[in-house]
């Protein structure tokens, strides 16, 4: 609570379900979310293929 949140591959994400239409690699959608508290807000996120890695993902490094 009161915290923030990075939603990424392999980590703390969202799943979509029941959509009305395929999402396409390289577009962006628009969702918004709807906390307990009542409070709402839009976050615009590109679609990436799944299986997809993130900038700045490190998890494929090795470290000896």
């Amino acid at each position: 609570a009161g915290g923030t949140v990075a939603l990424k591959p392999g980590g703390m994400h969202l799943m979509l379900m029941d959509l009305k239409q395929r999402l396409a690699e390289g577009e962006t959608i628009t969702v918004t979310l709807r906390f307990k508290s009542g409070a709402a807000g839009d976050v615009v996120l590109p679609v990436r293929p799944l299986g997809a890695k993130q900038d700045d993902d490190h998890s494929g490094h090795s470290h000896h």
